[in-house]
């Protein structure tokens, strides 16, 4: 429903078909004497290609090189004013429940994985004020389990969370996600570890010791080709 003279738009619960899934999708805008925005679109039948098509040009390219098999979930709203200070806030809540990741190339299949999603941004003209967390990360990479949690606060200036208990065997890893110049890889990981801390860090010997680590990580007969 739109109405011009009072500059105003009213999205009744729709449906939404992008490639194979279907979205709901509504919600209200007010453009007459401020820009007021507030939408909903919940995912009901998703697959991780459909969701990445909704992502930054960056985040989707990556993304776009795997299939799910499974249940997916996608649940995003947007609230708020629109303008060139402040910006509406965004939240997205998606996750995978016992779902099957595969690599089409190369058959690679990470199986049972399981992550609890959520982004939030209240003001998304701000990245300081932006938060992603992975929580309850779970899955099996040829027979080897993993568990993991991520957190990322304040995109600026990124502090991280981060944990990684399980078993990797390299050239699995390899096949499943390879990472630009790494052409060979074979042995075996098997980590512990936590880290807690600003990434900018990292760079100064002075700052390091503010980051909190700990863990092991054992290496097997590991080679690495770049």
């Amino acid at each position: 429903n739109y109405d011009d003279n009072n500059k105003f738009l009213r999205i009744a619960p729709s449906k939404l078909f992008l490639s194979s899934s279907e979205f709901l999708t509504y919600g209200e805008y007010h453009f007459k004497d401020s820009q007021d925005i507030e939408i909903y679109l919940e995912g009901k039948q998703t697959n991780i290609s459909s969701i990445s098509a909704l992502l930054p040009e960056k985040a989707s390219a990556i993304i776009n090189n795997y299939e799910s098999k499974g249940e997916v979930y996608f649940d995003l709203a947007l609230k708020g004013k629109l303008g060139q200070k402040i910006g509406p806030s965004l939240e997205i809540r998606f996750g995978l429940v016992e779902a099957d990741l595969i690599h089409p190339a190369s058959g690679m299949t990470i199986k049972k994985a399981n992550v609890e999603g959520y982004f939030q941004s209240t003001d998304l003209n701000n990245n300081e004020k932006s938060e992603l967390e992975l929580k309850n990360i779970r899955g099996e990479l040829e027979g080897e389990e993993f568990t993991s949690d991520l957190t990322i606060n304040n995109f600026k200036d990124p502090v991280l969370k981060f944990a990684f208990l399980g078993k990797v065997d390299m050239l699995s890893l390899l096949k499943f996600y390879r990472p630009k110049g790494l052409t060979e890889a074979t042995g075996t990981l098997d980590i512990d570890v936590s880290f807690d801390g600003k990434i900018n860090n990292l760079k100064s010997k002075s700052l390091a010791g503010d980051i909190k680590t700990s863990g092991q990580m054992n290496l097997e007969a590991v080679n690495l080709s770049f």
